[in-house]
């Protein structure tokens, strides 16, 4: 409603409830999934690109859930739905007639079939809920639209590559012609598709790789049977086109002409949405809301269900992520390539994982796993400093006590391998290589780095203890604490004393250090400058978090207050 009206006011005003409450509401939204949905600007609200992407989700997610309470609350008949936005291609055509043929007749039915170009296709597919896509290029395009389905998070899969056929009149002289030329066409009128972009590129580029350089007369269309009816009738038009289908040729009277020297080799690639990690978090920021709700869909044990498992994937994705900083990924960085017009980006992963590899990298998934130990004590120590009952008081301590054990022997396990391992080094030259005991030489070379690691190991252990075998309260305080330095201790480690702090194992030169992966000089000057600022956020933090944290929660404030705990 509110990327809608472009107004919190107006969307609340639609929505029937108080403006404070829907901002508050979608702060709380965009700090739990960590993107910003909306911009606020002077001419009102405005959707960020990470908001496009979530909105295109919760709507999906939304029309799900209102189909399932039609089907199974509402009693409607299941309507049977498909949509696809295509190029203007006969043989894509005849496969959707014979698959509109599977319709079943015992039910409602809705199918959209929408003939358009790529950038359009990209959009109904991101934007307009269709639930696949075909998109159309030159194969000279491949690698820029590779990389534009990874960013957009498109699953994508090759159809076919073909090259174009010379379509005609039969009635026209090119059909009694042989061993046609691009200098014989000059004389012919092209009949072309008017709308042939390619998203990100200059529409200049795009006609100029599309479009016949020796022909100056053209007719530009947008139907494809405006197409068919003017080549018909037209003889002396023709034009480029994927192969169609016999019956279409015999119905409108054309011939195909296959071009030998052509170069006009395409692609057609299928595109869906994978949307199955925005979904989660989707789904675990609305999970307390409906936890409770009357005549929820999935019920309280499935919402839980979905929460405890978000509750650990995060922890653990993250704690496997930072773990490459020290096993490295398989990357290439080629700056060179933001000169190349037609894709511009520097990077690029070494294998279709795409990062995923790390999981199968144990050094990284010992500190995931530490991570998800770690997060775990946190949280008991964190509800037993906060809620006074006795009987969560219980449960709280058992769950440090078994969890503590474990969490330690993942933790030293991953340091014992981190300080006698290899590390990436860079020379003054800024060349990678790589060193014995890396790790290690960056702790014994910087006390202040090693002394924040023992202080940050010792103030969790005191943390557990104090949690798992005492009757202290207070242990969230040091776990926190020593979290804070121990995390801070490992990020010094992996980037500082000329260490590369996100290696490449397949391409070591292609390794992010400090130096290499800054812009200038002038920006690292004007970001310490703002880190000045840190120590007062974290006191405003403190001050926040102790207003809050001031007076324990009790089973008697739970019960009478209408807040939602």
């Amino acid at each position: 409603e509110i990327a809608k009206t472009k107004s919190i006011s107006k969307a609340a005003e639609s929505l029937y409830m108080g403006q404070p409450n829907l901002s508050r509401a979608i702060k709380e939204l965009e700090e739990h999934i960590g993107i910003t949905i909306f911009k606020r600007t002077s001419k009102g609200i405005t959707v960020t690109d990470d908001g496009e992407e979530f909105l295109r989700y919760a709507r999906r997610i939304i029309a799900q859930v209102e189909q399932v309470e039609d089907i199974y609350i509402n009693g409607k008949r299941k309507v049977q739905q498909f949509s696809a936005s295509v190029p203007r291609a006969s043989y894509i055509a005849e496969a959707f007639t014979e698959f509109s043929k599977s319709i079943s007749t015992n039910a409602p039915a809705e199918l959209f079939y929408k003939e358009t170009n790529s950038n359009k296709t990209l959009i109904n597919v991101l934007h307009e809920d269709y639930n696949i896509g075909i998109v159309r290029y030159k194969s000279t395009f491949d690698e820029h639209y590779k990389i534009m389905f990874r960013d957009k998070k498109l699953v994508s899969e090759t159809i076919t590559e073909f090259s174009y056929v010379l379509v005609t009149s039969e009635n026209s002289p090119l059909a009694r012609m042989d061993n046609i030329t691009s200098d014989d066409l000059a004389e012919f009128i092209e009949v072309c598709h008017a709308d042939p972009y390619v998203p990100s590129m200059p529409l200049i580029d795009v006609k100029k790789a599309e479009l016949s350089e020796a022909v100056d007369k053209r007719i530009y269309l947008f139907e494809r049977a405006s197409q068919m009816e003017v080549l018909s009738r037209v003889p002396n038009t023709f034009m480029w086109v994927s192969s169609i289908p016999e019956e279409t040729m015999r119905k409108y009277g054309l011939v195909e002409i296959k071009i030998s020297e052509s170069d006009k080799v395409y692609k057609d690639v299928l595109i869906w949405v994978w949307m199955l990690l925005l979904a989660t978090f989707v789904f675990q920021a609305v999970s307390y809301e409906f936890l409770h709700k009357k005549d929820n869909l999935l019920g309280v044990k499935g919402f839980r269900i979905a929460l405890v498992l978000n509750g650990f994937l995060a922890p653990f994705l993250i704690g496997t992520a930072v773990g490459t900083f020290f096993t490295g990924s398989d990357f290439v960085v080629n700056k060179t390539a933001i000169l190349d017009v037609s894709s511009p980006i520097i990077s690029s992963w070494g294998n279709a994982w795409r990062g995923l590899d790390a999981l199968a990298q144990p050094h990284a998934v010992l500190l995931g796993l530490a991570l998800v130990g770690l997060t775990t004590i946190l949280g008991a120590l964190y509800l037993n400093n906060n809620i006074k009952d006795d009987t969560i008081e219980t449960k709280m301590r058992a769950t440090i006590k078994y969890t503590a054990l474990p969490f330690v022997a993942l933790f030293v396990t991953w340091l014992v391998i981190l300080i006698l391992r290899e590390g990436y080094a860079a020379d003054s030259q800024g060349v990678i290589y790589m060193e014995e005991y890396k790790y290690l030489n960056n702790l014994l070379d910087s006390p202040v780095t090693l002394i924040m690691l023992l202080a940050g190991v010792i103030l969790v252990l005191i943390a557990i203890w104090s949690g798992a075998f005492t009757k202290f309260h207070k242990g969230i305080w040091f776990g926190g604490l020593g979290t804070i330095l121990t995390v801070m201790a490992v990020f010094f480690t992996a980037g500082y004393n000329n260490t590369a702090y996100y290696p490449s194992f397949s391409n070591i030169q292609s390794s992010l250090t400090i130096t290499n992966s800054s812009s200038s000089e002038f920006t690292l000057m004007v970001m310490s400058i703002v880190s000045l600022l840190i120590p007062f956020v974290v006191m405003y933090i403190y001050y926040a978090w102790r207003q809050m944290d001031k007076h324990a929660i009790t089973e008697e404030e739970i019960l009478n207050s209408e807040h939602k705990y």
